[in-house]
């Protein structure tokens, strides 16, 4: 039970297809359950979270391809159909944390790392952006999942 003053532990579910189309808006729902201060960091983690769940998970684009072609990658990416109910969006805000989950049917997609890439790395920045912004960062063992934890309001 919430304490007088906070907010009580709410959580909210959305399915999506899994379209490039779907990330923004899907942001905006997020970053509008949270205090403005909150915001920017986590806009950029779930960007990049969503993202690669919509192009590695539910549409099994793969990243070699975008490092040979990466303006055609970008327009498969833009194009790609998703599944219908290709992924789940589960939001879970208690009084100081934010929890998303991101669950997709696909192809199992585990990030390279979530060390910080180096310099010459041709990929990898993505996973440390989204381990900057959250707290916690779990694949789930299938690797049709992401698990993702940060503080809030504080």
């Amino acid at each position: 039970m919430a304490e007088a003053g906070e907010r009580p532990t709410r959580r909210e579910e959305r399915v999506l297809r899994g379209t490039v189309a779907e990330i923004r808006p899907t942001i905006a729902w997020v970053l509008g359950q949270l205090p403005p201060c909150d915001a920017p960091m986590l806009d950029v983690g779930l960007t990049e979270a969503l993202t690669n769940a919509v192009a590695h998970g539910v549409n099994g684009l793969d990243g070699s391809e975008r490092d040979a072609d990466y303006r055609g990658w970008l327009d498969r990416l833009a194009e790609a159909p998703g599944r219908d109910a290709g992924l789940r969006v589960t939001l879970t805000l208690e009084a100081s944390a934010l929890e998303v989950r991101l669950r997709w049917k696909g192809t199992p997609y585990a990030p390279p790392s979530l060390m910080p890439a180096g310099p010459e790395a041709v990929r990898g920045r993505g996973s440390t952006l989204i381990a900057s912004a959250f707290e916690e960062v779990e694949v789930d063992g299938d690797g049709l999942g992401l698990r993702l934890r940060t503080p809030v309001g504080q």
